[in-house]
């Protein structure tokens, strides 16, 4: 990671896009206000540097910015996604990469890397690359367990979000399959510890 990189506060292009998506709908910006505030939470707890969590915070802010290249009908879809619909919505952490790196801005490569990879699975059964432990970027690894108990725990149309207890158990039984099993324990430990984060 970048070491003493000066940005303005907040940094421009991550506001500008940050604006756009949360034009795209109400649950999206709702969504991404709550994978911040748990991936910074969780990058305290692993001593994330003031200058790395600057960039986490940008990539949590931004890891569904490519959702704005997805047609309505699949992010509206009632159910899970199946055949060509689940292809073409794997493919928005490539398109929020690009999206990001337009802007030309090369100290903000870390947080195109948060984007393009947080949905990998540390067994190698993510997307986009199938990219295995240590080879994610350990913020992508962050936002990725930020962004999937809040996937659980909130509310869809198609279902209501799960219960704190349910969706920790479902993320240690995935530790080391799904979730790196070392910050996986660290965000349990902070979800128990600061209960208001919930």
């Amino acid at each position: 990671m970048p070491s003493r990189v000066s940005f303005p506060s907040p940094d421009a292009s991550v506001q500008a896009l940050t604006a756009a998506l949360r034009a795209r709908d109400l649950e999206t910006e709702r969504h991404s206000d709550r994978v911040i505030r748990l991936s910074l939470a969780l990058g305290r707890r692993c001593s994330l540097t003031s200058e790395e969590l600057f960039l986490l915070q940008c990539g949590a802010a931004l890891h569904d910015i490519g959702k704005v290249g997805i047609p309505d009908r699949i992010l509206g879809h009632i159910g899970p996604l199946l055949g060509e619909d689940w292809t073409t919505m794997q493919t928005h952490p490539v398109v929020g990469e690009v999206i990001l790196r337009a802007a030309q801005r090369p100290e903000l490569d870390p947080v195109c890397r948060v984007i393009r990879h947080h949905h990998e699975n540390v067994d190698g059964t993510g997307y986009p690359d199938g990219l295995r432990g240590e080879d994610i970027p350990a913020m992508a690894r962050m936002v990725h367990l930020a962004d999937a108990y809040d996937a659980m725990v909130s509310d869809r149309p198609y279902r209501e979000g799960m219960c704190h207890r349910k969706a920790i158990a479902i993320l240690q039984d995935e530790a080391g399959t799904r979730s790196d099993a070392w910050m996986a324990a660290r965000f349990t430990e902070l979800l128990e510890d600061e209960p208001a984060l919930r």
